[in-house]
């Protein structure tokens, strides 16, 4: 599966990042390089707040990674994720709210439902011939077995008219 990472550097700009169904593919990278050279130690919260204005933490005590942005994996199977959202990242050191950034998002809804499974990735060319050989030599191995049980069969009927 593919996943596609938004990545959000300024606030005040609404963007579409992924479309309902798509969960797990869409992570939301948020960009803290700035902040994070003047408070090595801070540790980021994310919170969301859907369209039902209920906010609620999403991610507690991310570290940003090497390339300084706090990275987060986004579900969007529920239907409830469908439309505009909020999404707020706080540095706290110590407890204590360094700095918060507010963003906005939106999630589109998909033509159709999605399936409640996860579609699998296509496996590589060479598994399908393997896949293919396997049964070919099913097949083979079959048309054997038929030919000796015919063989077997008209062995046992010449040997029934010799007697």
């Amino acid at each position: 599966m593919r996943v596609v990472r938004r990545v959000f550097g300024e606030t005040g700009i609404k963007q579409d990042v992924a479309i309902y169904g798509e969960n797990e593919a869409t992570q939301l990278a948020f960009n803290v390089q700035g902040l994070s050279a003047d408070w090595p130690n801070a540790l980021y919260t994310i919170l969301l707040q859907r369209k039902d204005d209920q906010p609620y933490i999403a991610a507690i005590n991310l570290t940003p990674d090497p390339s300084g942005f706090v990275v987060y994996t986004l579900n969007t199977a529920d239907t409830s994720y469908i439309g505009d959202i909020f999404a707020e990242v706080q540095a706290r050191q110590n407890d204590r709210l360094i700095k918060s950034w507010t963003y906005a998002f939106a999630i589109a809804g998909s033509l159709e439902d999605p399936s409640p499974d996860p579609p699998q990735p296509d496996p590589p060319s060479w598994v399908n011939e393997i896949l293919e050989a396997a049964h070919e030599t099913k097949e083979d191995a079959d048309r054997s077995e038929t030919a000796a049980s015919i063989s077997e069969g008209a062995r046992d009927e010449a040997r029934e008219h010799e007697e």
